[in-house]
């Protein structure tokens, strides 16, 4: 039942932004069309968002067990994702996870490996936050 009081409030939610997008533009192509930008960049971001927090764990966990020169590919890689997650309700935690990131690779160029741990972790929670 559950499931489907979610379903049903999740439909109802798109179509009342489906409506906002028609009414707002001139035409009813114009919305059907916002409508569709809207859906495929909320697909987008969802893929980001795995893919950064995937790159995030690893980095963690490559960073723990001391393979730092694979530790600094995957929290470029983790930053070039978490780029695409900004949205108007993890604007914040997003520049949050670029400030753990940056201060984790800088961390690990000064062989401070715990800090950078720390920085990972906190990293990782917040993109696990925006999950």
């Amino acid at each position: 039942m559950m499931k489907h009081a979610r379903t049903v409030n999740t439909t109802i939610q798109e179509i009342v932004l489906a409506s906002a997008l028609v009414f707002s533009g001139n035409s009813f192509a114009l919305g059907v069309k916002g409508y569709d930008s809207y859906r495929q960049t909320m697909q987008m971001r969802d893929v980001y968002k795995k893919k950064a927090l995937r790159f995030a764990e690893t980095a963690l966990h490559n960073a723990r067990t001391g393979l730092t020169d694979q530790t600094i590919d995957f929290i470029v890689q983790a930053r070039e994702n978490s780029r695409f997650v900004i949205s108007d309700f993890t604007g914040a935690t997003s520049q949050k996870i670029h400030v753990r990131l940056r201060q984790a690779v800088v961390a690990i160029k000064k062989n401070q490996i715990d800090k950078a741990v720390n920085y990972l972790e906190e990293a990782v929670k917040y993109l696990r936050k925006i999950q």
